[in-house]
């Protein structure tokens, strides 16, 4: 089935290694990453779906294992979530995560797309780079 793009954005709030300097709080507060609009021009064809990619780069401070939470949210609701462990210090302290959600059947209109993070466990954990994108594809009328 052919499909068209419906929307495409990208935000990269850091695009270097270890610059951002973010510390990622203990949970159930989480700080946000990114953020980024997709809008779906009415009548959005159905089905269709949003395709978002994430890409983080950890760097673990501390001399613990730690864990960190990712979450997308649409619109202020969770839709995705994903753990990442870090091992300690000692051995490894840089890390990249990529991450990929998709949304189904998204309706018209504008959505905010947010990525937060969030600690499991204690460390001192900061991050860079941030990158963001989402693409709405749908179905050719």
């Amino acid at each position: 089935m052919a499909e068209k793009i419906l929307d495409y954005k990208a935000s990269v709030p850091n695009s270097n290694t270890s610059t951002a300097l973010i510390p990622i709080p203990a949970s159930p507060t989480n700080v946000q990453l990114a953020d980024l609009g997709l809008f779906l021009s009415s009548p959005v064809p159905m089905p269709n779906r949003v395709r978002l990619i994430a890409t983080i780069g950890i760097h673990n401070l501390s001399n613990d294992v730690v864990q960190v939470l990712f979450r997308v949210f649409r619109d202020g609701n969770e839709i995705f979530n994903t753990q990442q462990g870090l091992e300690d210090g000692f051995s490894e302290r840089n890390y990249t995560v990529s991450l990929q959600a998709l949304d189904f059947n998204v309706s018209s209109g504008f959505h905010k797309y947010t990525l937060t993070a969030e600690g499991l466990t204690l460390g001192d954990v900061v991050i860079g780079p941030i990158t963001f994108t989402g693409l709405a594809i749908g179905p050719i009328d």
